[in-house]
């Protein structure tokens, strides 16, 4: 029921076209693979650890499973992949230059950093605290929707969104960390969190 380092043996791995994973499978473990583009996991796997797949264009994951932190950082032709439930904090997929829209499902509650220069949209589900750098360098995203849900922003959250112009919600935010929208030339309403927040905002360095 384990698939763990797959990709043992460099002249295997570079030759690899295409994996077909069985039905049953439940952990699954590669690091590494330069030929493989596209990636179906069954729906039985409840284990994901996905590294140095740098041709790596789409990736079918399981509705649920625990997607281990640091997988599929960094794979800068990724540019569809589904992210599962089942991740109360999710830290993967930062780094992926080629994913333009990210939805993030609703039981996550905490976001480390994710996606990538050419992030355009992402939706942050019901998500409680935006992680340090979760956003950074997104440079196409123009607006962003903040959820009801979400208490706490980190240090350099949004630092360096070049192109963001707009911040919707973020009226239960009680922690702004310092410098998170730092870099955001652009920015010009902050909705919300624009407002007087003296009384629940530990920090307010905001730019």
């Amino acid at each position: 029921s384990t698939l763990a380092n797959f990709f043992a043996n460099k002249e295997l791995k570079d030759r690899i076209l295409f994996i077909n994973l069985p039905n049953g499978l439940e952990t699954l473990i590669i690091n590494g693979g330069d030929d493989l583009t596209e990636l179906n996991v069954p729906e039985s796997v409840n284990y994901i650890e996905v590294k140095k797949l740098y041709n790596l264009v789409s990736a079918k994951l399981p509705q649920t499973c625990t997607v281990a932190d640091a997988s599929f950082a960094y794979l800068p032709k990724l540019k569809t992949v589904n992210i599962p439930k089942g991740n109360p904090y999710l830290n993967a997929f930062a780094g992926c230059d080629a994913l333009e829209n990210i939805t993030i499902p609703d039981d996550v509650l905490e976001l480390g950093a994710i996606g990538g220069q050419n992030l355009r949209t992402i939706n942050l589900g019901n998500i409680r605290v935006l992680g340090e750098g979760a956003l950074s360098s997104s440079n196409l995203m123009t607006e962003v929707t903040l959820p009801d849900s979400l208490v706490a922003i980190e240090g350099g959250a949004f630092s360096g969104c070049t192109a963001l112009k707009t911040v919707k919600g973020g009226k239960n935010v009680k922690t702004l960390g310092s410098g998170a929208f730092s870099g955001c030339g652009s920015l010009n309403d902050l909705g919300e969190l624009g407002q007087p927040c003296a009384a629940r905002c530990t920090d307010r360095t905001l730019i």
